[in-house]
């Protein structure tokens, strides 16, 4: 279980005082493609497990490949390596991610709670869900879902992270 309870938290950036991110976890996907996403995985847990490299990518997944991510722990969890992620990130982060550290996509201080959401649901084995608000200077800018849920690495011999990012636009 996490030491901090981070059922909703705020983040902003530094370089940009008055761009501020809202985090909510909630219990249930409101987004289509996360349910979508959900379901796949869960049909794939019931079996022998979802599998990086043999239901991702997939057909089932297909429509959504843009809008995920693959994640492999490194630093015992501290940190994640960045190993596939859909051209929709891009309109996240603005550039290009595969390869790099999740660490390397947030300030310090708002990256702190990401890797114990992601410990959280690797542990637990379900899915963890964000309602994500963003806003600059008090207007909305995006807001978007975000699912993380428990997948095994090609070989099969450690749990890596596959994270869904589905906005709501």
């Amino acid at each position: 279980m996490l030491d901090k309870c981070w059922s909703h938290w705020t983040a902003t950036d530094p370089k940009n005082p008055g761009f501020v991110t809202n985090y909510v976890r909630v219990e249930a996907a409101a987004h289509s493609d996360s349910r979508h996403l959900i379901a796949v995985w869960r049909e794939c847990c019931a079996g022998d497990g979802f599998v990086v490299g043999r239901d991702i990518p997939s057909r089932p997944l297909a429509s959504l490949l843009r809008s995920l991510m693959v994640n492999e722990p490194i630093e015992d969890g501290a940190d994640y390596r960045i190993r596939l992620a859909g051209s929709s990130l891009r309109r996240r982060y603005g550039r290009e991610i595969t390869s790099l550290r999740l660490s390397e996509l947030f300030s310090p201080e708002a990256y702190i709670p990401h890797p114990a959401i992601t410990k959280e649901a690797l542990a637990a084995g379900e899915p963890r869900i964000l309602d994500v608000r963003e806003e600059e200077f008090g207007h909305p800018r995006h807001h978007r879902e975000v699912v993380v849920l428990p997948v095994l690495s090609p070989d099969r011999s450690a749990k890596w992270v596959l994270a869904g990012v589905f906005y709501f636009d």
